[in-house]
């Protein structure tokens, strides 16, 4: 029997940053400070596999990267950027990497993603991110800071389709179970 998911979705997010012209452009490329945003940042963002509900929903941009215990360094791989969770702690330490799929005209950011945690399975999925930019109270001064929020994700249940991204919807299929298919409306 041939199945047929069909997910809709359809988000009216405004973008809150209103930061400088030079660091809305970087952050519109998915870049921070110059570099690719932190695998582990948006590996922060995702809901953990055993939860039905996300913990953590944004992350300080700045205090993630210049976090001594959050920091881990990317690593280029093809398209994607990635980085190493338990290479601190483990002997097969994993690897979560993204890639950037585009950003809607309200700028929600598309990411692809595939988590694997050191053993034999592989999870993907799909992260909706957008930034807003506020003031904060740290170390005596206030400053300000941009917080990249989650605002929903998807998760590919057989964790073997790929996603597609035009900027206005996001499509994916399971190239193994021919009649299931996302169609992810971002408005």
């Amino acid at each position: 029997m041939e199945r047929l998911r069909l997910l809709v979705l359809s988000l009216a997010v405004a973008s809150g940053c209103t930061s400088n012209p030079s660091r809305l452009s970087e952050l519109r490329e998915f870049r921070f400070k110059g570099k690719p945003i932190s695998a582990a940042a948006v590996h922060a963002l995702l809901t953990e596999w055993s939860d039905f509900l996300p913990a953590v929903a944004a992350v300080d941009l700045e205090g993630f990267t210049d976090s001594e215990v959050h920091n881990y360094p990317n690593e280029q791989m093809g398209t994607f950027v990635a980085y190493h969770p338990g290479e601190r702690k483990y002997e097969n330490p994993g690897t979560f990497k993204y890639r950037h799929l585009g950003v809607s005209k309200q700028g929600v950011h598309v990411l692809e993603w595939l988590d694997n945690g050191g053993g034999s399975g592989t999870m993907y999925g799909a992260l909706l991110v957008r930034f807003e930019q506020d003031r904060v109270f740290d170390s005596g001064e206030w400053r300000q800071r941009i917080r990249m929020l989650s605002v929903g994700e998807v998760w590919d249940p057989d964790h073997t389709g790929t996603f597609q991204f035009d900027g206005r919807r996001l499509t994916g299929r399971d190239p193994f179970a021919p009649g299931y298919r996302i169609d992810l409306v971002i408005e």
